[in-house]
């Protein structure tokens, strides 16, 4: 078990810190444009507050989104490059693409978490400065906002499930496309997927057959991802014959 635990440390040690830093730029950001473009609360609800809001905080958490699968896919290499210890390690090839994709899909989740906070923050943000709340009105935004829905579905519990798919799979997905990028093989399958959530994540309330196709489809895609990785490299193949 220490192996597979040493791996994951790796991992986390690599990454950990750019993630973080990452997602602290992107809840700053997030909050600066919420300071700037703040509506007149007098004359917005929470509802169309939110509304006005949407298109800046979903471009700023896309691009979040496509820097931390880059983040992910570079798999520390340049000057510190974790090929040579995971080739010391006595671990399958398979059980660092599985370790490396519970390492990127806990990322995931958390960049999932992280988001979700700011859109809470956002609307602590609206009471603080005057803008009417009654004892509906937040629930009320997460069911009518997008962008919100998508992220606190609240008693949607299929898109809870949607969302818990589409990050895992991404972390997955993720985790092939790094252990293909070892291979010096080129793979564009963590970037298909996320192209995919980039134009089909945020769905308003409502929205269970375009769930359903998205939860089946990000789950294939994966699935033929780790299809794909664990089969034997050009160099397995080679030691397997000499053998």
């Amino acid at each position: 078990m220490r192996p597979h635990f040493s791996v994951f440390l790796l991992f986390l040690r690599q990454s950990a810190w750019k993630v973080l830093l990452l997602l602290a730029i992107m809840a700053g950001w997030e909050t600066v444009l919420s300071l700037r473009l703040m509506p007149d609360l007098a004359a917005y609800s929470l509802t169309a507050a939110l509304a006005l809001m949407q298109s800046p905080l979903t471009l700023v958490n896309r691009v979040a989104f496509v820097v931390l699968t880059f983040l992910l896919l570079r798999d520390g290499r340049g000057k510190h490059r974790s090929d040579y210890t995971l080739n010391r390690l006595s671990i399958s090839p398979r059980a660092v693409v599985l370790w490396q994709g519970v390492f990127n899909s806990l990322v995931y989740l958390l960049f999932w978490g992280v988001q979700s906070l700011v859109l809470v923050l956002f609307c602590l943000l609206y009471q603080r400065q005057g803008g009417h709340v009654g004892p509906q009105t937040f629930f009320l935004a997460c069911w009518e906002n997008a962008l919100f829905h998508s992220f606190l579905p609240l008693e949607d519990g299929f898109r809870w499930l949607r969302n818990l798919a589409f990050f895992g799979a991404m972390g997955f997905t993720a985790a092939c496309s790094a252990a293909q990028i070892r291979r010096k093989n080129n793979t564009l399958a963590a970037l298909g997927l996320a192209l995919a959530w980039i134009f089909a994540f945020v769905q308003p309330m409502g929205s269970l057959g375009v769930d359903i196709v998205l939860t089946l489809g990000v789950l294939a895609w994966t699935g033929l991802s780790l299809y794909s990785a664990f089969q034997p490299g050009k160099e397995e193949v080679h030691e397997t014959v000499s053998a």
